[in-house]
């Protein structure tokens, strides 16, 4: 195609009649074609044909069922949240920007930002160390302490928030605790010592993890918000959370990436990407249905690393085409400070608790159950 045939996200947005995260969901569902801007690698192009042929289509009636089912992927909100939310290319937690909050806030001045308490009590130390009778790696050990607190915790139903926001603080602590195996200081500061890393180190954890905090309704917070919306327990909706996050297509995703960046880093990139083939780019951290232009978490990330890995990063970004999201930035801090393989799952499930404990009780105070219809297709 020529170049005039392709159009800027605000010009597609603007035919189509649609926000930028809906422009964002079209082109993850493959509706829309996107290429790199060649004047600028940071800014997504979209095709006028496409665009065009999109805008006629949505003009048509279409029936309540394809609404729901298109808003299940990527597509329009279907729930109301204050805790964060993606705007214009940026992420925010509540009024503000989640790349600004970063820069200072440790993880559990953003958690009680989330959970709509002036500050995050910690519980009893020793209250955490009894739930540590786990092995394995960090997530098993996350998954372990979580059900044995999830058998006995009390339900969220008909709880203030207050009372919610303790819950909150003990399940958080009871992880930190499993995965790092630490109760001493700050969550950053645990994985920063458990891992020999120096105050430079400790301070990019530190950002990562408040970065990592929130992200709206991805598709561990909503297992989560489904568990509360039954009265579940904070511990149990946060099981539900960390069991989702374990997948390959979402936690998951940092082993690959991970795996993706060795091959960057030796040269080798290319026959990686032709062994993906099946893959989305997604999938081993590069491209964002959210974010076309370029995850702003992992710019934040790359950005204070500063390191000869970062290049890498960018070097791989340019040969796909597609800017690197916030799954590579981990991996290169990962490999960058020669952390466990799985360091960054460890950071995302830690850092993520504190939304998921915050949406939990949102959706508990809320008093509505989630309950979506399924499309009944019948076989003889």
């Amino acid at each position: 195609m020529k170049q005039d045939e392709w159009i800027s996200a605000e010009q597609a947005c603007a035919q189509l009649g649609v926000r930028k995260q809906t422009l964002y969901a079209y082109a993850s569902r493959k509706l829309l074609r996107v290429m790199q801007d060649p004047s600028e690698a940071r800014r997504s192009l979209y095709s006028a044909r496409d665009v065009a042929h999109l805008a006629q289509s949505n003009r048509r009636p279409r029936a309540r069922a394809d609404v729901a089912a298109g808003s299940i992927r990527w597509g329009d909100p279907v729930l109301e949240t204050r805790i964060s939310g993606v705007h214009n290319d940026t992420l925010y937690f509540g009024p503000a920007r989640a790349i600004d909050l970063a820069q200072s806030l440790t993880l559990e001045d953003v958690a009680a930002r989330h959970m709509g308490v002036a500050v995050l009590e910690p519980p009893d130390v020793g209250a955490c160390a009894a739930v540590n009778g786990a092995f394995g790696t960090p997530m098993a050990r996350g998954l372990a302490a979580l059900a044995d607190m999830a058998a006995t915790a009390p339900a969220s139903l008909g709880r203030g928030r207050d009372a919610l926001a303790k819950d909150g603080a003990k399940v958080m602590a009871h992880l930190a605790y499993a995965m790092t195996g630490r109760t001493d200081g700050l969550v950053h500061s645990r994985l920063a010592k458990e891992w020999g890393l120096d105050q430079a180190g400790a301070d990019l954890i530190r950002m990562a993890l408040v970065l990592l905090s929130d992200h709206e309704l991805n598709p561990s917070t909503f297992a989560v918000r489904v568990c509360a919306s039954t009265g579940g327990s904070l511990a149990a909706c946060t099981l539900a959370g960390l069991a989702t996050l374990s997948g390959p297509k979402h936690g998951g995703v940092a082993g690959k990436s991970l795996e993706a960046l060795r091959a960057g880093q030796a040269g080798t990139f290319d026959n990686f990407v032709t062994a993906q083939a099946g893959l989305r780019p997604y999938s081993y951290g590069f491209g964002h249905p959210l974010y076309p232009d370029g995850d702003p978490r992992a710019h934040a990330i790359l950005q204070a690393l500063d390191a000869p890995i970062c290049r890498t990063v960018q070097d791989m970004s340019v040969f796909l085409g597609i800017p690197s999201n916030v799954d590579a930035a981990l991996s290169a801090l990962t490999l960058h400070h020669d952390l466990p393989a799985d360091a960054a799952l460890t950071i995302f499930a830690l850092g993520r608790v504190a939304g998921w404990i915050a949406h939990a009780i949102e959706q508990s105070q809320s008093d509505q159950i989630i309950r979506p219809r399924a499309r009944f297709t019948p076989t003889e």
